[in-house]
């Protein structure tokens, strides 16, 4: 919504800067520890991140947070989203986690 930027801490939340209003910023607790990967979701309005807390989390444009899918601990150390095929990839120890319409569809381990 508007120009807005995102930053994903090391922290576990996420700041959004309004390029309208220098105060409007809006900080949102997501993980419990560090963020360690970040991309845009297919949608092209949510931000999907990953932690060291073993959460793919899901910041839509209102600042709510929804769990995704839970790796019982291992770190979330890439995620990857293609607009045009609405595919999204996770990095989780040595597997690839692929999900399709938030769900998980594929896992390989490399």
């Amino acid at each position: 919504r508007g120009r807005t930027t995102l930053f994903a801490l090391g922290d576990g939340t996420v700041v959004a800067e309004s390029a309208e209003d220098a105060l409007a910023s809006v900080k949102t607790n997501v993980h419990a520890g560090a963020i360690l990967a970040a991309c845009i979701h297919p949608d092209g309005r949510t931000l999907i991140t990953g932690g060291d807390d073993g959460r793919i989390c899901a910041l839509n444009e209102e600042g709510g947070v929804k769990d995704i899918h839970n790796t019982s601990g291992k770190w979330v150390d890439h995620l990857i989203a293609s607009l045009t095929s609405g595919v999204f990839v996770a990095g989780v120890g040595k597997q690839a986690i692929v999900f399709t319409s938030g769900k998980e569809t594929h896992r390989f381990t490399y």
